[in-house]
């Protein structure tokens, strides 16, 4: 049983009501319905325990949908609602250096037009400051990561996954599994590498075939957003994926998905225990 945050802090869409978009209009106004559902189903459940629900969500749609902007807010308000006893670092894996720098830059733009977030956060050359010094999070090309391996992160956001071949850079990064509060948010759009041992293919099949206990899926045809909102906002299972379709067809459709647990984390479909 799932239960919503406590009422000591401000759930994902409070946080955003809180904040402005670039340009100066109420950031929750610019934010679809499907992708309210998203954020709260993926950043507002919680055990009985206390501990968050989920510890991956895979979050994809098509081109210019919101897929890396919707995971610099996730990681904001990771960093900035969600602090840890255990610490607050995070990560923002981009394919290239032109992503990194683009994500940064929609990050710092966000920061900049915020006066709340800008009293928080610090922007320096790559990575956001939380003007305390209590926590860190880096927008860094993917392959300038290496010296994170081991390091124990509050959040990990990997911004397009389409191209990944294997789980190598996944599985060093994976989250210290003493952390049950570690979370993991994917964006992508189809993979050109739909075959098992490529990361996106083999979390899309676990989500599809529904066998792994710590994860519920559903699935939906990709299609119109917000008939797809509407459909998921009646059911049970908070987990919705979008049948992946031909790139040029991508335009709209979107799918989440979540991870429960943390051992084996990472490991691709053909290793998973049963």
């Amino acid at each position: 049983m799932t239960r919503r945050k406590p009422a000591s802090g401000p759930t994902s869409l409070q946080f955003f009501d809180h904040l402005r978009w670039l340009d100066g209009k109420p950031l929750l106004d610019t934010i679809e319905d499907y992708r309210r559902w998203i954020f709260t189903q993926a950043l507002d459940n919680y055990r009985p325990d206390g501990s968050p629900q989920y510890s991956m969500v895979l979050a994809g749609r098509g081109k210019k949908n919101a897929k890396s902007l919707d995971l610099i807010l996730a990681a904001l308000f990771t960093l900035v609602i969600r602090r840890s006893v255990q610490g607050s670092d995070g990560f923002i894996l981009a394919n290239d250096a032109d992503q990194a720098r683009d994500d940064l830059m929609l990050a710092k733009k966000l920061i900049a037009c915020n006066p709340d977030l800008a009293a928080e956060i610090e922007p320096l050359a790559s990575e956001l400051r939380l003007r305390d010094g209590s926590a860190v999070l880096k927008i860094l090309p993917a392959k300038d990561v290496a010296g994170a391996h081991g390091k124990s992160a509050a959040f990990i956001g990997y911004d397009e996954v389409h191209g990944y071949r294997d789980w190598g850079l996944m599985e060093a990064l994976q989250p210290d599994p003493t952390r049950v509060d570690a979370l993991t948010w994917i964006t992508s759009y189809a993979s050109i590498y739909n075959v098992v041992g490529a990361p996106l293919h083999d979390l899309m099949a676990i989500g599809k075939a529904g066998t792994d206990k710590r994860q519920c899926a559903l699935i939906i045809a990709g299609g119109d957003a917000a008939a797809q909102a509407a459909k998921a906002a009646t059911m049970t299972i908070p987990i919705v994926f979008a049948a992946f379709a031909v790139l040029e067809l991508m335009t709209s459709s979107n799918f989440v998905g979540s991870m429960i647990g943390r051992s084996p984390g990472f490991s691709p479909l053909r290793i998973r225990p049963a």
